[in-house]
């Protein structure tokens, strides 16, 4: 097995292990807090406004991706794992936002690949 095959099986086995609902929603204060302010630089640096279109490269489940497009950003959100993107899918399920891999990025939306 080579180094890159090393590290897609390396990551799909932490992908199984993570659980970014648990991690940054029910996790102590310290990491909820520290979590809101990662956020709240991000946006700041960024400045984003409704009518911008952001690249999430690394987007793991789209949780900053889903946040953005709710405030009427366009985001295209790629992963190296495919587990991560499933997990995504499953996010955006009963939403109006569409699942990754559609092609089509209207104003608001994340497409994921």
């Amino acid at each position: 097995m080579n180094k890159v095959e090393n590290f897609r099986v390396w990551n799909e086995a932490m992908v199984k292990k993570y659980n970014p609902e648990s991690y940054i929603f029910r996790s102590n204060f310290l990491v909820r807090s520290l979590e809101l302010r990662r956020f709240r630089k991000i946006n700041e640096l960024l400045q984003l406004t409704h009518n911008d279109d952001l690249l999430d490269i690394g987007c793991g489940t789209c949780e900053d991706a889903i946040h953005l497009a709710r405030r009427g950003i366009s985001v295209m959100a790629c992963d190296l794992s495919a587990g991560m993107l499933n997990r995504a899918d499953e996010q955006m399920v009963g939403t109006l936002l569409l699942p990754p891999r559609q092609g089509y990025t209207p104003k608001g939306q994340v497409i994921a690949f």
